[in-house]
């Protein structure tokens, strides 16, 4: 996509939504006028270094809101025995299609309905430092803010994103809020899927709010698509406060073009960051996981674990950064990322890195990145295991670890059925 696209798409969205919230319209305004300045990013900014938009060049993406959604294919997304399970068809809020059971504590409603104190959060963790983050500015449509009162305890909380290309190729930006106050807990399902065959291109943005003592606890799947293009360029930020915890577990299943953009901020001391990463790319997928740990407070704590595996002709990046700031004496920071490469034109970008400013911490990170180890599966051929079913088993050796720290639902029939998908192409 080149920025004149861009900026045509922002026109198009603008003059066919006029009105709404008045302070969602200035922020529509302000973005374009960033857009207009910093234009899309390219290749040129060491942060887009090995991820180029180009991928989405020749698509004519347009906002299809007023669409119906598969009904049995939204049934096979849905999470049993969610307190909540708030519905997104293309970036649009659909509360006919979303179910509240209602839990103590518990409080939502949509973007367009939030209060003065609600709005004032919208957008403030988030930065907009790029033309990719003034783009979703432009484009914000609606969203979900998701509020768990002091010291109540919420389980499974679904927000359900989904694309469908039925009228042509379709995009959609909508932006959510969850706020735990102090000493609450909260799980979290976000679900990102497409349904249909047409090109569909999501630029979604979360905001997390984890206060005094908090945990949110939040699980993230990303599907690819049987048929046509499905991208997704989505952030997410979150303010952990003082003793708060906030885990976020993502597994991104495939797509043409992925970005999945993590932000975190230790604001309080004794915060802890629990960032935990699986990507899956196979042919013409390309999947961007950059994070960033910024350790603003003293005595917080940071583990992080992303982990790839990329099949024949698939492309991962992993531009992970924690920043340890002067004042944030005690931190306790752990980064790792492991690739394993199931053929010789699989592709895997990874920098790993540390930013330091003062001398009282405890910090590593390392990277690997390699193919099946082959004295292993001399071992499992050696006792009757044929080729195809060794490699398998040790695949999803490898994978096993990061699966089972997945804290709100399973995701190891989803990454069995993609895993199975890669090692076919390379059998």
């Amino acid at each position: 996509m080149e920025t004149s696209s861009a900026t045509d798409l922002v026109q198009s969205w603008q003059a066919g939504h006029p009105g709404g919230a008045a302070w969602l319209g200035g922020r529509r305004a302000a973005g374009a006028a960033r857009l207009a300045t910093l234009g899309l990013p390219t290749t040129q900014l060491e942060p887009w270094r090995y991820t180029s938009l180009k991928r989405l060049g020749g698509v004519a993406f347009e906002h299809h809101t007023e669409v119906g959604v598969d009904e049995a294919a939204l049934a096979a997304l849905r999470l049993a025995g969610a307190a909540a399970e708030l519905v997104v068809v293309n970036g649009r809020v659909r509360p006919e299609l979303s179910r509240i059971e209602g839990a103590a504590g518990l409080t939502v409603g949509p973007l367009a309905a939030a209060d003065e104190a609600l709005v004032s959060l919208f957008g403030s963790s988030l930065t907009a430092e790029d033309g990719l983050g003034a783009l979703h500015d432009a484009l914000v449509q609606e969203g979900w803010w998701v509020k768990v009162a002091r010291g109540a305890v919420v389980g499974r909380v679904h927000l359900l994103h989904v694309m469908t290309g039925a009228a042509g190729p379709a995009v959609a930006s909508p932006q959510h809020l969850f706020l735990a106050e102090a000493n609450a807990d909260l799980q979290v399902l976000e679900t990102h899927a497409a349904i249909g065959g047409a090109d569909t291109l999501s630029t979604a943005s979360v905001e997390v709010r984890v206060g005094p003592g908090a945990r949110v606890r939040q699980q993230v799947i990303v599907h690819g698509a049987a048929e046509g293009r499905r991208s997704a360029l989505h952030r997410t930020a979150a303010r952990i406060e003082r003793d708060a915890t906030w885990h976020r577990h993502v597994v991104v299943l495939g797509g043409s073009l992925v970005r999945d953009d993590v932000h975190g901020t230790l604001a309080g001391p004794g915060g802890t960051c629990l960032l935990d990463g699986l990507f899956l790319a196979g042919r013409g997928e390309h999947i961007d996981t950059p994070t960033r740990v910024e350790h603003a407070a003293p005595s917080c704590m940071t583990r992080e674990r992303y982990k790839g595996v990329i099949g024949a002709g698939g492309r991962g990046v992993f531009d992970g950064t924690v920043v340890v700031h002067e004042g944030a004496r005690g931190t306790d920071a752990i980064q790792s990322n492991h690739n394993l490469l199931l053929a010789d034109d699989a592709d895997i970008n990874t920098k790993p890195r540390l930013e330091i400013y003062n001398d009282d911490v405890k910090c590593a990170h390392g990277t690997t990145v390699g193919q099946l180890d082959r004295q292993q599966l001399a071992y499992l051929r050696m006792r009757g295991i044929p080729e195809g079913e060794a490699r398998g088993m040790l695949t999803h050796a490898f994978v096993t670890d990061v699966c089972e720290a997945a804290p709100v639902a399973p995701v190891q029939a989803l990454v069995e059925a993609k895993l199975a998908a890669l090692l076919g192409e390379v059998a």
